[in-house]
């Protein structure tokens, strides 16, 4: 039996609405005044998953109305790629995630006993390449939020980038 979405107002005027099985429309409304119920409107609701009927217009179409056309869309030979920016700031944050985690799970395994062991944690928490890329990941993210905010110009991406590595090269100069 199909279904059928109701508004209706009970006894006391409150808002009803909800699905009712009946054979047709006509049954869900007596059903509903059999409850004691005043039925607003009854809809029949599709087995479907999704409908694909497309809604009527409620007024007549317009012949000579302007038609919105649709954004040509680029040929199949032609590929659209993000900034190289863009693709290596995204990098840097999953890889700055991933590095957070080793760390937070190292730390927790170096400073308790386990009852088991997991491999290579201890390894990447006291390894300086892993520390190094971290930092390197961490100040890439900066320079780029600061270039991003300071506006884009050659110059300004220079002066970042020169700032960053030498950052980078005082770290790795003083710490290893």
């Amino acid at each position: 039996m199909p279904f059928f979405s109701y508004r209706a107002t009970d006894s006391t005027g409150a808002l009803q609405q909800g699905n009712i099985e009946a054979v047709h429309a006509d049954a869900a409304r007596e059903a509903l005044s059999q409850k004691g119920w005043t039925p607003i409107d009854i809809t029949a609701v599709s087995s479907e998953p999704f409908s694909f009927v497309t809604p009527q217009p409620s007024q007549p179409a317009q012949p000579f109305a302007k038609k919105e056309e649709a954004m040509p869309s680029p040929p199949p030979s032609q590929k659209i790629y993000l900034p190289i920016a863009a693709t290596l700031r995204l990098y840097a944050g999953w890889l700055l995630a991933y590095y957070a985690l080793v760390y937070a799970v190292g730390w927790y395994a170096h400073s308790r006993p386990l009852p088991f062991e997991i491999p290579y944690v201890e390894a990447l928490l006291l390894s300086p390449l892993v520390l190094s890329f971290t930092f390197a990941a961490f100040l890439f993210l900066i320079g780029h939020s600061l270039y991003r905010a300071w506006g884009s110009g050659l110059w300004k991406g220079i002066l970042v980038s020169v700032i960053g590595v030498g950052v980078f090269v005082m770290y790795r100069m003083n710490v290893v």
